[in-house]
């Protein structure tokens, strides 16, 4: 659904420990910890974080800011029609600490050592800042690496089916000279879900009547009556109902078909052919304050209320326009009222326009006699 290009941010930098507390004597390795805060994505609204894990398979749901000392798995969700070729998904913080254990065996930890976060990972890309952490001298709280989150799928090179995913892991590496308790899955994992997204919400879909010079939108009219029967309306003789949609996504929208339902009491105009009463228009841009004059393509489709097979490129509007008028000599209807103009998209189906509908919307104009 929407492609926005980024600038790739992997920038790797070494600090020091400032001031770690003092190792006591231990006959016990100290453990290395760590958590994940401040989790941020750069769409909320199509970009979903599913949740927060630590051990293996399954894993156990994790509250951001609490410690472990195994593995940590972070679950997101990337709502598009395809990944995009660059961008910044999102970020993380990687509070880490060092606990002092007494007693037990297996030998104290060996200090200063060296501590390193690498990164791996094609798709999805993860790069830490800090990267490394010199002379680690003793249990205490180390700085907070901020992750940053990345996504590099040129064209043609991921794959974009639903529900296809990709990780990326960032290792937390010691020296194993140095004797480290919670190194036996220090692993940070990320994966991004590619979830398309329902073809409704791409769509957004207007319904409305004016006149047939596009000047003047039609939402109330007073209907001229002789006797008992209609003669036409006012100040508007003949109307155009207009049925716009735009697709607000980068992909084109799936096949679908178009209907346009007039109130009983018009027709098309003209109304028979070779007249065109129906016409279609296509426009590049995402068109939502009617600008009649970025819509350059016109197709005209005589008087069918039916446009079968209608796709929308990316970020493009599609037009329906149905010129008609009221059905002069019609018995006069019970005023004041109000006339129903329906706009309907289905799916396709070998009958047009008798598919599941996807969306429905009705245009009213009210109306009194005279």
């Amino acid at each position: 659904m929407f492609r926005i290009t980024r600038t790739l941010l992997a920038v790797a930098a070494t600090v020091a420990i400032a001031t770690p507390a003092t190792a006591s004597p231990s006959t016990k390795k100290d453990s290395l910890e760590r958590t994940v805060t401040n989790i941020t994505v750069t769409d909320p609204t199509n970009d979903i974080l599913n949740g927060v894990t630590h051990g293996n398979g399954q894993g156990q749901s994790l509250a951001v800011g609490t410690y472990v000392s195994d593995r940590i798995l972070l679950d997101f969700t990337l709502v598009a029609m395809e990944w995009p070729e660059s961008a910044t998904f999102g970020t993380f913080s990687v509070p880490m600490r060092i606990t002092y254990q007494a007693g037990g065996s297996g030998g104290p930890t060996t200090y200063p050592f060296d501590m390193a976060l690498q990164a791996g990972g094609n798709q999805v890309q993860v790069a830490a800042i800090p990267a490394s952490y010199a002379g680690v001298a003793g249990p205490g709280t180390l700085d907070t690496s901020v992750v940053t989150i990345t996504i590099d799928c040129p064209i043609g090179t991921c794959d974009n089916s639903d529900g296809a995913k990709y990780k990326a892991k960032l290792s937390i590496v010691v020296p194993g000279a140095a004797g480290l308790d919670g190194l036996s899955g220090p692993e940070i994992w990320v994966t991004i879900h590619l979830a398309h997204p329902d073809p409704v919400q791409c769509i957004q879909s207007y319904n409305f009547i004016t006149d047939q010079t596009w000047q003047f939108d039609i939402t109330d009219t007073l209907v001229n009556v002789n006797g008992k029967k209609i003669v036409s309306t006012n100040p508007y003789g003949q109307w155009s109902q207009n049925i716009l949609i735009v697709n607000t996504c980068d992909a084109p929208t799936d096949t679908f078909d178009v209907q346009a339902r007039l109130d009983p009491l018009f027709s098309t105009n003209p109304a028979d052919n070779p007249g065109n009463a129906v016409f279609t228009w296509q426009s590049g841009e995402t068109v939502s304050n009617f600008d009649t004059s970025s819509f350059t393509a016109k197709t005209k489709n005589g008087v069918s209320l039916c446009i079968g097979g209608v796709s929308i490129p990316g970020h493009s509007s599609f037009l329906m326009t149905v010129h008609n008028g009221i059905n002069r000599g019609a018995p006069v209807p019970a005023s004041p009222g109000t006339f129903y103009f329906q706009a309907t998209v289905s799916e396709p189906d070998a009958i047009a326009c008798a598919g599941a509908e996807i969306l429905s919307q009705l245009a009213p104009v009210t109306y009194t006699t005279k």
